[in-house]
């Protein structure tokens, strides 16, 4: 699956979840880049001008959780990935920056993780690293994705 499809996937999965109602309003994408070809270049040239920054995450989760250590974090990115892709410098940066500004951020790939991420942000569950997903979520220096 391309990140797009993987995307795609993990917005349709919100729609059908048990807490559609708050992932419709506060789960939403970020767009980060213009397209291909000519246009494509055009858009991306509007884009920085309004405001586009580079490796910034793909999605915010707008929701507070306090989490059950009594850790609270002010929502969620998450830098989707499809298999076999990595995160780049800059975006490990931003994911990190984003940690140290009070909210969770992880990179994660594909859309069956993300949402699991989701599932257990939304529990304020504190062994979110034991989801058996260390080959394919990145918090910090923890991770290799």
């Amino acid at each position: 699956m391309s990140e797009h499809q993987e995307q795609k996937a993990l917005f349709q999965w919100a729609a059908v979840h048990e807490r559609k109602a708050l992932f419709e309003r506060r789960l939403f994408a970020i767009p980060n880049q213009g397209g291909s070809g000519f246009n494509g270049v055009r858009r991306g040239m509007q884009m920085k001008a309004e405001g586009l920054k580079a490796d910034t995450a793909d999605i915010f989760f707008a929701h507070p959780v306090q989490w059950v250590s009594g850790y609270m974090a002010n929502g969620l990115f998450i830098e989707l990935k499809d298999h076999g892709k990595y995160l780049r410098k800059g975006q490990k940066e931003f994911l990190q920056e984003m940690r140290k500004a009070g909210y969770m951020a992880f990179g994660v790939r594909g859309w069956e993780r993300a949402s699991i991420l989701l599932d257990q942000y939304l529990k304020g569950n504190v062994q979110i690293l034991d989801m058996n997903l260390s080959k394919d979520l990145y918090y910090g220096d923890s991770g290799k994705l």
